[in-house]
């Protein structure tokens, strides 16, 4: 015999209140108020790397480095992303249930959000250039003075309370300190006081010398893409509308010229039909030319191939150089060093080729730009001429057909309807008041 029960009920009550509690919302931790930020080193970096406080080149600001006792200076550049589509980054291990190694073990076993998506790429930097701002500062008043031999220790306290820094890599890091003199010696004239105390003073000729050899570098390994479209391609491009100009002048040379060969092949016949007492008729064929618009690949091989390999090479070198001394020369330094390349006596590098074609592409770009703006000009006068001569046009229709629906009506007028109309009515009824309705 079969007996009912109510367990079931009671266990699925139970299993709902079990539910419940699994679904609890989870508390999210606090935020922390330093979090961690992404660093991308070279592989060569040492452990024990530090970071140090050091005079910027360009801006004499005091900047942080990465300095390893090994292989020397780092500059650290912040990168993000400027279309504003990635808006953080995600940290976490290679595998998430693997056990920490000594790379991430500071990191949280679930990972970390970055809120903001940017991170610091470390790469190598000469040391020449974080030694300018102390071989040549910047002077205090516009007389000019020759600068004086001094010892690495004596260049580098003329920097004040950043060059403490610097001071200290040098005295505790061998390797360093040999670094540093190995570069100082091919930009400084050196001179031995007493026995193996060496004292430098800075060379602008030798300066400048390895930065064109440095500016030589880069234009062998390549231009960045961005770059070389922006400062290179860009100002050598020569307008499309030259090339479309050339194209219909030699197009219209041609038949031009097909017509003189066909003339004088038929004055040759003419002749030889004298002389021999012969006739003879010759019909030349019709011959169609149409024009053609080449298109914009062919125009930029052109505008490539037109321009000579050496200007490019000049403009890339000069790219180059520009980079350099915008970048990692002081100022006042940079401004004698352009002086002095550009020196018409004695110039290191011949930029007159360069400045010449660039002179001829902007006066050609002008002429164009005028040609341009008179053609418009022109068809606009035309334009606004046409629209008055169709508006006459349709005056005169308009005129004309309401003079040929007259002659046509009075065309189909009776005489006694003609005759009725010059009568004097004035005073007189008209026939509708006789045929109004009656009263009440």
């Amino acid at each position: 015999m079969k007996t009912r029960t109510r367990t079931t009920k009671a266990s699925a009550k139970a299993s709902a209140k079990e539910v419940i509690e699994v679904i609890a919302p989870k508390v999210l931790p606090a935020q922390d108020e330093h979090p961690p930020k992404l660093f991308l080193l070279p592989e060569s970096i040492s452990k024990d790397a530090t970071m140090v406080l050091l005079h910027h080149p360009r801006t004499l600001k005091p900047t942080r480095y990465y300095h390893c006792k090994r292989t020397g200076f780092y500059e650290i550049k912040r990168i993000a992303s400027g279309n504003g589509l990635r808006k953080s980054l995600l940290l976490a291990p290679e595998c998430a249930r693997s056990t920490a190694t000594e790379h991430d073990e500071n990191l949280p076993a679930g990972g970390h959000i970055i809120q903001t998506a940017a991170f610091f790429a470390v790469t190598p930097i000469d040391p020449l250039f974080l030694l300018l701002p102390a071989l040549s500062p910047v002077p205090k008043n516009s007389k000019e003075h020759k600068p004086m031999f001094l010892t690495l220790d004596d260049h580098i306290d003329a920097l004040g309370q950043t060059g403490k820094h610097l001071s200290y890599v040098c005295r505790h890091h061998h390797e360093t300190l040999q670094l540093i003199e190995r570069r100082l010696a091919v930009i400084c004239d050196t001179v031995t006081a007493g026995e193996d105390e060496k004292m430098y003073r800075l060379d602008h000729g030798k300066l400048l010398k390895h930065l064109i050899a440095k500016a030589e570098t880069m234009v062998k390994s390549g231009l960045p893409p961005s770059m070389e479209a922006h400062f290179v391609k860009k100002p050598l491009q020569i307008p499309a509308a030259h090339f479309l100009q050339q194209e219909e002048q030699q197009q219209k040379a041609t038949p031009s010229a097909e017509a003189h060969g066909l003339s004088d092949d038929s004055q040759a016949a003419t002749s030889s039909s004298t002389t021999s007492i012969t006739t003879s008729t010759s019909s030349p064929s019709s011959q169609s030319t149409t024009l053609t618009t080449p298109d914009e690949e062919d125009i930029q091989s052109s505008s490539s191939s037109a321009v000579p390999d050496s200007i490019k090479h000049t403009l890339r070198l000069r790219v180059a150089l520009s980079f350099l001394f915008s970048s990692y020369i002081p100022a006042h330094l940079a401004t004698a060093l352009e002086a002095r390349l550009s020196r018409p006596t004695s110039p290191i590098i011949d930029f007159t080729p360069l400045t010449d074609h660039l002179a001829h592409l902007a006066k050609l770009r002008s002429e164009l730009s005028t040609q341009a703006r008179e053609t418009m000009m022109g068809d606009g006068r035309k334009r606004a001429l046409d629209d008055d001569e169709e508006a006459a046009a349709e005056r005169e229709e308009k005129k004309r057909k309401k003079e040929d629906d007259e002659r046509r009506r009075k065309a189909g007028e009776s005489r006694g309807v003609r005759d009725l109309k010059k009568v004097n009515v004035q005073g007189m009824k008209k026939m509708s008041d006789f045929f109004g309705k009656k009263g009440c």
